[in-house]
């Protein structure tokens, strides 16, 4: 039977493995836990400019243009204005809603071109009453697979019954402070604009257990990082086309009834507001339809679901660097300045570690779409390395102490007389007994042949 050897085990002992295999678990966990919080922490949009840039013009990894799945309805100039009354019944005045006719003139164009999906992204209460209100959501509840965006009553007033079925969450409340770059599946256990278009599409359902996301059994995210195009936030291609529309001037003035339905069939339709809803975020300001539906083509690839390799050779990475850390360093300081010495030794240490968390973060982004919070293990090995160099530090001083005591006490003993003659004596070879004939052996052999031979030694005089 092999056995180990003494070197891999003095360089591999089994608690420093554990531990460090220990401490990169927790923070693979962490990060999937932490992903998953409404709001975001420890990260915010403006972290991703350059990971998306990188994205779009240096990693060419998606083939297929995000809008060729997609076509937009811009219903910005669509309006029309209704009255406003209060709980009595009396006028309080006016505001400008979407034009119920113009919304369900394109709503029956889509369910007649048989689009795959189609978002309905304009606000509808029960405080806002239109004229053409009854015949539109009769229109909107006989379509399949229409999905109509819902908001919280505290803050945009109850949603018509009349709708309500067809409805699904769509607040970004979690990314207005830092922008938007994560979309939240479940919001307040309801499903989102996202998630119920991918049920239509899929038969798949978000589910939730606990801390724990599941699309179909499958372990996922409910708040995946969502990548856009640089072309989101300007809204033209790079070939000029109007990625944004607008409904009467560039659709229906500009083609036939048959264009617009062979443009719509099998596609997705995003029927909304893309001049005054907008959002920020990392590529810029993106109108909020196209928040749902990248979010939608996030889950459509697939990139919302844990993936075994990524997050294997995640925890491979955490396991090395840890491991390290926690390895004794060689490398250590003494004399003046070592103070300076050691700081500067940790801010190194610290700025190597984050750039190799920093480039497996880009890597991550455009390899996997998988965003990492880096700033937790960054945390984590900064605190590891500033205990090792203060434990090194602590080590380093007690090391001198301990060499300046004995250097003391070797200078002491060496200025006492008893001390000098002691090491005079044990100088002296073991065969000086065998000339001193019958004297004592335990006299003899501490002193020299000289003082053996002295007058005055009174071994001497006995034996004369």
């Amino acid at each position: 039977m092999r056995t180990i050897s003494p070197d891999i085990k003095k360089r591999f002992p089994k608690k420093r493995l554990y531990v460090s295999l220990a401490l990169a678990v927790l923070l693979v966990v962490c990060d999937y836990l932490i992903a998953n919080f409404t709001f975001p922490v420890l990260n915010s949009a403006d972290d991703y400019h350059l990971t998306s840039y990188l994205n779009s013009f240096f990693i060419k990894k998606d083939t297929v243009n995000p809008f060729d799945h997609v076509v937009c309805v811009n219903m910005a100039m669509e309006k029309e204005l209704v009255d406003i009354t209060d709980d009595f019944g009396d006028l309080m005045g006016n505001a400008a809603v979407t034009s119920r006719d113009m919304l369900d003139t394109v709503v029956n164009l889509a369910r007649e071109a048989g689009a795959s999906g189609i978002l309905v992204d304009i606000r509808f209460s029960d405080g806002l009453k239109a004229p053409g209100d009854s015949v539109l959501f009769a229109d909107m509840a006989r379509t399949e697979g229409l999905v109509v965006s819902r908001h919280r009553e505290e803050d945009y007033g109850k949603t018509p019954d009349a709708i309500i079925s067809r409805t699904a969450m769509a607040d970004y409340r979690g990314q207005k402070g830092a922008g938007f770059s994560r979309y939240e599946l479940l919001q307040d256990d309801s499903r989102s604009v996202a998630a119920e278009m991918w049920r239509h599409s899929s038969g798949h359902r978000i589910t939730r257990f606990g801390p724990l996301y599941f699309d179909n059994g499958r372990l996922c995210y409910n708040c995946p990082f969502i990548t856009f195009p640089m072309t989101a936030a300007s809204g033209i291609t790079e070939e000029g086309e109007i990625l944004y529309p607008y409904l009467r001037s560039q659709l229906l003035n500009a083609y036939s009834r048959d264009e617009l339905l062979a443009m719509m069939k099998g596609k997705t339709v995003m029927i909304g507001d893309f001049d005054n809803d907008v959002h920020d975020t990392y590529v810029g300001s993106v109108p909020g339809p196209m928040l749902s539906y990248f979010a939608y083509d996030t889950l459509r690839r697939g990139d919302h679901l844990v993936k075994i390799l990524p997050q294997l050779l995640l925890l491979i990475i955490y396991w090395v660097m840890i491991f390290s850390i926690l390895s004794p360093s060689s490398i250590t300081f003494s004399g003046k300045g070592k103070k300076w010495m050691q700081v500067m030794m940790l801010g190194a240490e610290f700025l190597g570690y984050g750039g190799a968390l920093a480039l497996i973060d880009c890597l991550y982004f455009n390899i996997w779409h998988v965003n990492l919070l880096t700033a937790l293990p960054a945390n984590l090995i900064f605190l590891l390395l500033l205990v090792r160099r203060i434990t090194l530090t602590v080590s380093g001083n007690n090391s001198e102490s301990s060499e300046k005591s004995e250097k003391s006490e070797n200078s002491d003993n060496s200025d006492n007389p008893d001390t000098k003659i002691k090491k005079k004596y044990e100088k002296i070879p073991d065969n000086n007994s065998s000339q001193r004939g019958g004297l004592a052996a335990g006299d003899s052999d501490r002193l020299p042949d000289s003082e053996a031979d002295h007058p005055d030694n009174p071994d001497r005089q006995l034996q004369v």
